[in-house]
């Protein structure tokens, strides 16, 4: 019943170390995607200046890829 009791526990243990996990990284992604998505819609808005759009979409460039380099390629 012990050995039940440990594995258990242990079993409690992961869990909650694989929801931290998750919920750290969620917010992790979320802040460079907020920024991206703000960057677009930005883009979107001021169609009229081409200046002003490159320069949105070159901050969603740059966001993208430090979300890949930070999160996606280090796999």
């Amino acid at each position: 019943m012990q050995k039940i009791n440990e594995k258990l526990k242990s079993a409690e243990k992961e869990s909650q170390a694989k929801t931290d996990f998750l919920s750290n990284m969620s917010y992790e992604i979320r802040t460079p995607m907020n920024g991206i998505i703000g960057m677009l819609s930005l883009a979107k808005a001021h169609k009229v200046n081409p200046n002003l759009v490159d320069e949105y979409l070159n901050k969603a460039e740059n966001l993208s890829q430090f979300l890949l380099r930070k999160y996606l390629l280090p796999l």
